[in-house]
């Protein structure tokens, strides 16, 4: 299941991952990590700021990736706010070229995590006013772009060194002999 796929199945329910202190921010977090992200997150020790501080080891270094630098914020990111005595955790689910931004979220309203005020809803945010950052997850990449890129290197059009760098000149040229190459293949036959 992808984000998208998830929001739309959790918006409006009201979801206690812990069984205690009702619907907080952080159940949904838990919840997203396990159902989405496929992992089980750490103890957040009582609240969103030990989380984000990673206190206990809630978000381990070789599954995250803590960043602080605003302008890299993605879709699937789980982000940290400075609210309050125990600050605030949703995932970003779309970003607008303005700043703005959406997020699911749940425990906003009047913040005692038990009544329906406080269920999973889709916000957009203006700005990143208190954002102390977000995590993102290093793992698994989706089943769609792992069947891409094998299929792009099955093709021999992907050199499958590093995923996060772009290629060289050279190597997009190479990459754009092949795809010719195989489009005159196909006209011969």
């Amino acid at each position: 299941m992808d984000l998208k796929e998830y929001a739309k199945k959790v918006e409006g329910l009201c979801i206690d991952y812990d069984g205690i202190y009702g619907h907080q921010c952080v159940d949904l977090i838990k919840h997203y990590a396990q159902n989405v992200l496929g992992v089980k997150l750490g103890s957040f020790g009582g609240s969103a700021k030990n989380g984000w501080d990673n206190t206990y080891n809630t978000f381990p270094a070789s599954q995250f990736e803590k960043i602080t630098d605003k302008s890299r914020f993605q879709v699937g990111d789980i982000i940290f706010w400075d609210r309050g005595e125990h600050g605030h955790v949703a995932i970003i689910t779309k970003t607008f070229g303005n700043g703005a931004f959406e997020v699911i979220e749940q425990n906003v309203g009047n913040g005692d995590g038990k009544g329906a005020d406080d269920c999973v809803k889709l916000s957009v945010y203006p700005n990143y006013n208190d954002v102390l950052g977000v995590y993102r997850f290093k793992g698994k990449m989706s089943q769609e772009m792992e069947e891409k890129l094998s299929k792009a290197q099955e093709l021999g059009i992907f050199n499958g060194k590093d995923l996060d760098k772009p290629a060289s000149r050279a190597e997009v040229a190479l990459m754009c002999l092949r795809i010719f190459e195989l489009m005159f293949e196909k006209i011969e036959k």
